[in-house]
């Protein structure tokens, strides 16, 4: 378990923070999901898609950030009644690195929607994000 070792978490910190961590991260999880598949549906439909269809999937899909925002909010609340300050500072520190570690592990295979075609012409070299 990275997070309790760079937390440094006691026992009974680690028998009550990680269910809780398991939690977040299956709240997190379901909301991308849904509007993964929200998204999915969407493109299916083609042309038979209408504005009201887009307009729902792109209000979904911008309002992710801001859901996912509150779920943190919520368990941070919880965290904060486990952990102590320092350990919920170091906490989204350690989150951050930990996700920067998988990226760095994870193949330099391009993805199902690499498109070929704009890497041959450079990309997309206006939007670096």
């Amino acid at each position: 378990f990275f997070l309790a070792s760079v937390l440094n978490l006691s026992e009974a910190q680690k028998n009550e923070f990680a269910p809780l961590l398991t939690a977040m991260d299956s709240e997190m999880e379901s909301l991308s999901r849904n509007v993964r598949e929200s998204e999915k549906e969407l493109t299916q439909k083609g042309e038979a898609a209408t504005d009201a269809d887009y307009r729902t999937v792109s209000e979904a899909m911008f309002e992710l950030r801001g859901k996912e925002s509150e779920v943190e909010k919520n368990y941070y609340k919880k965290f904060s009644k486990i952990l102590t300050p320092r350990q919920l500072f170091k906490f989204k520190s350690a989150e951050r690195n930990f996700m920067k570690v998988l990226m760095k592990k994870r193949p330099n295979v391009p993805g199902p929607n690499h498109n070929k075609h704009n890497r041959s012409k450079g990309g997309n070299q206006g939007n670096n994000r």
